[in-house]
């Protein structure tokens, strides 16, 4: 268990003390001083990820209903900012800046677009949770915002050939070798994939419950980074991760209420972004006003009865 709890993944609250000084006189001989005094709460980071790991099982296993009884949807707001300090306590830690390719593990890349897609989902619970923000329109910019700043760190800290997961899908393998993987691994990367879109979908259009898709979405999210580290440290091999991985994905596809018109939605946004390979701000600014438009905030008919208007009989 040493391998995994680190030294250095403490918050340091009080430090005192310095090197030791040498004489002016003398370069060797030393001065005594004060011996270092440190006040701090250990394990910090792995702290925080117990409480996540037990908010995200609060929200994604059929527990959700009976621990908001019992616990409180207020606690549960505040248990929530957890997620965010997981986060950002990652950049104590020392990571590598390229991908590599032989071994599942995280990379500066991966660890930014984690705490960027955390903000994103937290942002999403934040609109539900405390200003009852549940305008597919209001909500958009709350999303989109995170997309623009994930393509940043994509542009800076990622490889000369862009190769995302969904751009390794949807660039038809010209450049990042994809049609060169194994069938198995082409299908697995397609399926995480296909699952970032349907997230995304999620947090974008379910106005039922969006705090709670929004945890089913921020939850791989961040145990994907624990499972790479697990790989790193030798824990788990790469292929055990992503079989871990996938069962953390497959809750999104029955939580949320599935309706035709989200299917066809989702079919559409499919074959445009992985066949036609088409912008996905197009993409999700088409989403957003169409079911903005079906939700009846401009003034067109309700979602919930999926008709289309009629022309009104003078």
């Amino acid at each position: 268990m040493s391998r995994l709890f680190t030294h250095h993944d403490r918050l340091i609250l009080y430090k005192a003390g310095g090197p030791v000084a040498h004489s002016a006189n003398d370069e060797d001989e030393e001065i005594e001083a004060p011996r270092n005094f440190m006040i701090y709460i250990p394990h910090i980071h792995k702290l925080f990820g117990l409480f996540a790991l037990i908010n995200i099982a609060c929200y994604i296993t059929p527990l959700h209903d009976t621990v908001m009884d019992v616990v409180g949807v207020e606690r549960m707001r505040v248990l929530s900012v957890v997620h965010v300090l997981l986060a950002l306590t990652s950049f104590e830690f020392r990571i590598g800046r390229s991908r590599s390719n032989q071994l599942y593990t995280i990379y500066r890349e991966m660890q930014l677009h984690t705490v960027v897609f955390t903000f994103r989902s937290w942002a999403v619970m934040i609109c539900a949770q405390y200003f009852q923000c549940e305008s597919v329109l209001a909500r958009a910019p709350a999303v989109l915002f995170w997309h623009v700043l994930a393509d940043v760190v994509t542009k800076y800290f990622g490889t000369p050939t862009g190769g995302t997961t969904i751009r390794r899908t949807t660039d038809g393998g010209k450049t990042t070798g994809y049609k060169n993987e194994p069938l198995v691994t082409r299908a697995g990367i397609w399926f995480f994939s296909f699952s970032q879109l349907v997230g995304t979908f999620m947090m974008l259009t379910d106005s039922t419950d969006s705090a709670r898709m929004a945890m089913c979405v921020m939850g791989p999210v961040q145990i994907s980074a624990f499972l790479a580290t697990l790989v790193r440290k030798g824990y788990f091999h790469s292929r055990t991760s992503f079989v871990c991985y996938l069962s953390v994905l497959t809750p999104i596809f029955f939580i949320h209420q599935w309706r035709p018109m989200d299917v066809a939605f989702l079919i559409a946004i499919t074959v445009f972004r992985f066949n036609f390979r088409v912008s996905k701000y197009v993409m999700w600014i088409g989403v957003i006003l169409a079911f903005t438009y079906l939700s009846g905030e401009l003034g067109a008919v309700s979602y919930t009865h999926l008709t289309l208007p009629t022309k009104r009989i003078v």
